[in-house]
C-alpha cells in the first residue's frame, strides 16, 4: 500500500492530538476514578480513551508516511501565515479592550478593523455594518435577554 507524503507540519500536529487526548484522559479520570461502569466517570473515560487511541494511530500512521514533497511549503507559511497570525492578534487585543473600554466600544472598533482588514469593505460600508451588527447584539442580548453586557 502506497502513503500519500505528509503535509509539512502534519507530525507536530499528530504529536499535539496526542498530548491533548492524554491531559483529557487524565482530566476524565479525576472526575471519579474508575469505581464502576455506572461512576459519573465511564464516559469521560471511554471517550478520551478512544480519543487516543484514534490519536495514537494517526501519529503512527503519519510517521510512517514519506517525507513532505520538496516546494510544499513550510508550516509556517501553510498553517498560520501572517494574515492568521495578525488576526489572532486582533482577537487577543479585543479580549483586553473590553475589560479597558467595555464591550460595546471594543466591539465595535474590533468589528470595524475586522471587516475593513478581512472583507477589504470600503470604510463606509465596514461603518455601516460593524455598527449595525453591534446595535444588533446590543437590542437582542441587552433588551431581549436582559443580559448585562461588559
Amino acid at each position: 500500500m502506497s502513503l500519500r507524503p505528509r503535509q509539512p507540519g502534519e507530525v507536530g500536529f499528530a504529536v499535539v492530538l496526542v498530548v491533548f487526548s492524554i491531559a483529557a484522559l487524565t482530566q476524565s479520570y479525576r472526575i471519579s476514578g474508575f469505581e464502576g461502569l455506572s461512576s459519573a466517570g465511564v464516559f469521560p473515560l471511554l471517550a478520551s480513551a478512544t480519543m487516543l487511541l484514534s490519536a495514537g494511530l494517526i501519529l503512527w500512521r503519519t510517521l510512517r508516511a514519506p517525507p513532505p514533497l520538496p516546494g510544499a511549503g513550510g508550516f509556517g507559511r501553510r498553517i498560520l501565515p501572517p494574515r492568521v497570525l495578525g488576526y489572532m492578534g486582533l482577537v487577543v487585543a479585543y479580549g483586553l479592550a473590553i475589560g479597558w473600554f467595555g464591550f460595546v466600544v471594543a466591539s465595535g472598533v474590533f468589528l470595524l478593523v475586522s471587516l475593513l482588514w478581512l472583507a477589504r469593505l470600503p470604510w463606509h460600508q465596514a461603518l455601516a455594518g460593524s455598527a449595525g451588527a453591534l446595535l444588533i447584539i446590543v437590542l437582542v442580548f441587552r433588551y431581549g435577554f436582559r443580559v448585562i453586557l461588559p
